[in-house]
């Protein structure tokens, strides 16, 4: 036996012998103790999985939520969102789902109020199941966030005063105002107080309801005459700059008989009128064109050629 194997006895020996000396007693209970190490490693696997499987749970309605609302934009169908509502009644998304199913009836309805009698019956049985979902909404148990708290009781009050129930609608209003400055719908929620506590508002209010879509002018106040924004009679276009605005030049015709073209016709279509003779007298230092002028008005008078080719002769000297 070398030397290196017999130290590496001498360790292990020491190694027993140590541990003799101080686990010696719990031999008799290793068994015990290797199950119940066992039981806690288990046990921690099974913590794991279980928070794991809980985070999963807690997000699997917001994974709902947001695929209802991808549908509703889309489809224009709040039955996706209202099927949310029902699978998670005591969930933050649930109550958001039902939230944002009443916004949508509310807006779609409101809409529809100004066209035929038909759509206008649609739109009101609209706002009343909105009406429903937010009342749903303010008297759920569940603890709701100050923002979904708010809205939903502002939806409320606002649905009741579409329907035509100002007394709640008034109430709801004044339960926003008491919340507080910190109110996103304070001021929303003091029109709304104003709105309903109008006398003038509500009987308009009346009017519009029993209203029919038949002839003759809407309930309201009745508007000013429209105002005359027709062009005034005549020609507009005038002839201060030449002619219409929109009138073509006509181009200068020369004519057969020799006579200078004109400088354009006028709005009736006749060729304007030569200049006076002082006006159209060339420059005294162009001589030779009145000479050629001359020369030329000769040549229309056979019997004074030789007469009109003298003074030409004349004046070029």
């Amino acid at each position: 036996m070398n030397r290196k194997q017999q130290e590496k006895e001498l360790l292990d020996n020491e190694l027993i012998t140590w541990t003799e000396k101080n686990f010696g007693h719990l031999k008799p209970h290793l068994p015990v103790i290797l199950t119940c190490s066992g039981l806690i490693v288990v046990i921690c696997i099974l913590w794991v999985y279980y928070q794991d499987l809980n985070k999963k749970n807690q997000a699997m309605p917001w994974n709902d939520f947001n695929m209802a609302v991808s549908q509703t934009r889309l489809s224009g169908d709040t039955r996706v969102l209202t099927a949310v509502a029902d699978a998670y009644p005591e969930n933050m998304a649930g109550m958001w789902a039902l939230q944002l199913a009443a916004d949508f009836e509310l807006r779609s309805g409101i809409s529809q109020f100004g066209t035929d009698e038909i759509s206008r019956k649609e739109g009101l049985d609209k706002v009343r199941k909105a009406l429903v979902m937010y009342q749903r909404i303010v008297d759920s148990p569940i603890e709701k966030s100050a923002m979904l708290q708010r809205r939903s009781l502002y939806g409320l009050a606002y649905a009741s005063e579409t329907v035509g129930d100002f007394d709640n609608a008034k109430n709801h209003y004044q339960s926003l105002i008491v919340d507080g400055s910190e109110s996103p719908f304070l001021d929303a929620a003091k029109r709304g107080e104003v709105r309903t506590s109008d006398p003038e508002y509500l009987a308009l209010f009346d009017k519009f309801r029993d209203w029919k879509d038949t002839p003759g002018d809407a309930p309201g106040p009745v508007l000013p005459p429209r105002p005359d924004i027709g062009f005034p009679s005549g020609d507009s276009t005038g002839t201060n700059f030449g002619g219409g605005a929109f009138e073509p030049v006509t181009p200068a015709a020369t004519p057969d008989d020799g006579t200078p073209a004109t400088q354009g016709t006028d709005s009736s279509g006749e060729a304007e009128k030569p200049a006076d003779a002082e006006t159209a007298k060339p420059d005294t230092g162009n001589q030779s064109g009145d000479a050629e002028a001359k020369q030329s008005e000769a040549a229309d008078k056979p019997g004074n050629a030789e007469e009109a080719s003298s003074e030409s002769g004349k004046e070029g000297g």
